[in-house]
């Protein structure tokens, strides 16, 4: 069915409908940002200092932290058992692992806004720098880009193809430098007096059929809406798993930060910081009060030349009969009871110790520490789960652009054997449709991929999996490492029969 091209009027319209549907949600994230950024109301009495304890940023920081992101994998599947399938596959997984790689940051940056707004916008775009250019030099440029959008900023349909919205929105300010920049880059048109520190609002829309751009409500394309190059959506977005589906269809049910439950005891902990500092502070630093005799402070400047009553232990106080007296007031010790009861609120608002780095009571053995780590991990997994879904979803994205958009060869480096300096090349027509994938972040402990690849081995002495099910599924090789190691097997058997 043809697609209406939409008006840039039209597009406004849509994009105040999804501002309504959205805004408590992003509402909801800028509080939960204030909680990370450790800016958020304690409801402390203004005249009190607050001391913010750094649990929020915990509760996003150590899952980040205790997951293998540094190691993505990506798993193709046979199309047909053929040396010919088995080529591409290898061949197709040189490419996911090269292009993840290359994006370990963004991927980090996706896993922490994930946990923190409750969603996650990861868009696979070209970066067409090279794209007239000769072909050696476009070879070796690798024309793929991951980036992560913030989903405060972003605006998408509420309806979907999978993890794919069917149109997608953002709006955020920039500035000036940063949009002639990028209009200077793409061969855009527009024009501003505005200096480069002065900030102005980007505006970007996108469906499968159509695309526009606006700086400040000016559309910088020829012809204010253009046909998008890609043919669809080049944004996955993730949800984190920590929320439901409203039966109102409410956005913000559904796309829960991991600290969103903990709110209410961030806030309470917060607040008995800062009263037991408060507390302490009357406790252990003294302070000091002169009671005058007449009207007059001419004696206290006698007796304290500058003024003021001395803290310092070593001085003495001094006091005149019936002229002035001082005295010390000390407030009360802080009751045991308040440092148990901020125990307790801790227990319930921060993330298990492990994760922290720290080491419970009570534990001693290494092991027993492991132990803790990977029963705490499972908090994380869901999330990281829908990550992995959504990077397998990217990356089949990228390898849409290089076959459908891009259409030149690309160089890849061989990252399946670390030793190795040498290149692959992906040609569009070595893809042939095939973008499904699963990727892996790898997030287990070292003694759980053990005892993966002990199972593996006992399967294959039991005669129930193959040598090479045995190196793919439970040493986590890719298919060209298989390949690589059953060849290289096969020929140290040779030479030892010589």
């Amino acid at each position: 069915m043809k697609t209406k091209k939409p008006t840039i009027d039209s597009i406004k319209d849509k994009f105040q409908a999804y501002e309504r549907y959205y805004g408590q949600l992003h509402e909801d994230q800028r509080l939960m940002d204030e909680y990370y950024e450790l800016t958020f109301d304690p409801e402390v009495p203004p005249e009190y200092p607050v001391r913010m304890p750094d649990t929020a940023r915990n509760w996003v920081d150590a899952g980040v932290r205790n997951y293998t992101l540094d190691n993505p994998r990506t798993k193709f599947y046979l199309r047909n058992n053929s040396d010919a399938a088995r080529n591409q596959v290898a061949l197709l997984e040189t490419f996911g692992n090269f292009f993840l790689k290359s994006y370990i940051q963004a991927i980090k940056e996706a896993a922490k806004k994930l946990l923190l707004r409750g969603e996650v916008f990861i868009e696979t775009s070209m970066d067409d720098t090279y794209f007239g250019k000769d072909s050696e030099e476009r070879l070796y440029h690798f024309p793929l880009k991951l980036n992560v959008l913030d989903p405060i900023n972003t605006y998408c349909s509420p309806a979907h193809d999978g993890l794919v919205p069917k149109d997608i929105i953002r709006s955020f300010k920039i500035t000036v430098a940063e949009a002639r920049a990028s209009c200077e880059e793409n061969n855009w048109i527009w024009k501003t007096d505005k200096p480069d520190d002065a900030l102005v609002t980007w505006f970007s829309y996108k469906d499968p059929k159509w695309c526009c751009f606006m700086i400040d409500d000016e559309p910088i394309l020829p012809g204010e809406v253009k046909p998008n190059i890609y043919g669809f959506v080049n944004v996955v977005h993730i949800g984190s798993g920590f929320g439901q589906s409203s039966f109102e269809g409410k956005p913000e049910y559904l796309y829960r930060s991991i600290i969103w439950s903990k709110a209410d005891m961030l806030k309470q902990e917060a607040r008995y910081l800062s009263q037991i500092d408060a507390i302490l502070v009357r406790y252990a630093w003294a302070r000091y009060k002169a009671i005058l005799g007449r009207a007059n402070t001419e004696i206290l400047k006698q007796v304290y030349p500058d003024g003021q009553v001395p803290t310092d232990p070593s001085k003495w106080l001094i006091d005149v009969e019936g002229e002035l007296k001082t005295e010390i007031l000390r407030g009360e010790e802080p009751p045991m009871g308040l440092f148990n009861q901020l125990a307790m609120i801790r227990d319930y608002s921060s993330p298990p110790q492990v994760l922290s780095g720290m080491r419970p009571s009570g534990v001693y053995s290494g092991q027993h520490q492991e132990t803790l780590i990977s029963s705490a991990k499972p908090i994380y997994k869901d999330p990281f789960k829908n990550l992995e879904d959504g990077l397998a979803v990217n990356v089949g994205m990228g390898l849409r652009i290089l076959e459908k958009t891009y259409n030149y060869p690309v160089q890849l480096k061989n990252l399946s054997d670390p030793d190795s300096r040498g290149y692959i090349t992906l040609k569009p027509k070595d893809i042939n449709g095939h973008y499904d994938c699963d990727v892996e972040l790898l997030a287990e402990p070292p003694e759980a991929t053990d005892a993966r690849k002990y199972l593996g081995a006992n399967l294959r002495k039991g005669g129930s999996i193959s040598e090479m099910t045995e190196l793919r599924e439970y040493h986590n090789m890719s298919e060209k490492e298989v390949l690589d190691e059953m060849a290289q097997k096969y020929a140290e058997k040779g030479l030892n029969s010589i």
